[in-house]
């Protein structure tokens, strides 16, 4: 059978528990900005594509 924590133990466990938790946040708060920044620059690849074809066709 598992031994008992004390509180102490308990109270340190929780703390590594929420820094882990806090550091997660942060990758994911860093990895949705990095996803945004991709997003955009497809878009902006795109549409400078599709503006190049439509030059092309006009000339």
């Amino acid at each position: 059978m598992p031994k008992e924590l004390s509180k102490a133990e308990i109270k340190a466990k929780a703390r590594k528990i929420q820094q882990i938790y806090n550091s997660y946040l942060v990758k994911l708060k860093e990895l949705k900005v990095e996803q945004a920044r991709i997003i955009d620059d497809f878009i902006k690849e795109l549409e400078q594509r599709k503006i190049t074809d439509i030059k092309k066709t006009l000339e």
